[in-house]
């Protein structure tokens, strides 16, 4: 593959980028991952969406105010008689729609623009090794990731192994769509 014009590596990282948006927002309702993730509402108002419906507890039932005075807004560690849990914990506002999808589009488009190059550094090889190539690179992430919080943190199989599949074969998706777009003949500035 001659190299690509800048034209043709822009649209492939937004195809590839596009992909794994859709992806990522498709996953969202596969029985493992997030809708695994227990949900304890404990607000007055409606609480943040956030996979399976809330268990709703009374203000005070389960954490008073100095829980958002103490873990209110970054990471921390909650040790009881029976459990340890690690709490990442932020100011519900964050959770806004928009910022999360803009947050979500720049993430994956940062993603999509290390794939495509990668994608062009293995342009030699023949387009199945190319995608052999990304899935184990994929794995080692995904392992790399979730294995990582699966130990430390104590994640659930369930949700780390799904979110692992979910990150493989999104990837390749992705890269197969920017293959297309990369190892076409045509140049496409062109006139059609």
């Amino acid at each position: 593959m001659p190299d690509p014009t800048p034209l043709r590596f822009a649209v492939a990282v937004i195809a590839c980028a596009a992909t794994l948006f859709v992806w990522s927002g498709l996953t969202q309702v596969f029985p493992w991952g997030v809708p695994t993730v227990q949900v304890v509402a404990q607000t007055t108002g409606e609480p943040a969406a956030f996979g399976a419906s809330p268990v709703r507890r009374p203000p005070g039932a389960l954490a008073t105010s100095a829980f958002d005075d103490e873990l209110g807004d970054g990471n921390g560690t909650l040790t009881t008689d029976r459990s340890f849990a690690w709490i990442v914990s932020v100011p519900v506002e964050r959770y806004h729609p928009t910022r999360y999808f803009i947050g979500e589009a720049v993430t994956q488009l940062a993603c999509a623009a290390m794939l495509v190059e990668a994608l062009w550094l293995l342009s030699s090889l023949p387009l199945p090794r190319r995608a052999l190539v990304l899935a184990l690179l994929a794995t080692a992430a995904a392992g790399a990731t979730y294995g990582y919080m699966t130990n430390w943190w104590g994640l659930p199989l369930r949700y780390s192994g799904g979110m692992s599949v979910n990150l493989v074969v999104g990837w390749v998706l992705g890269a197969a769509v920017a293959s297309v777009v990369l190892d076409r003949r045509r140049d496409l500035t062109a006139p059609a």
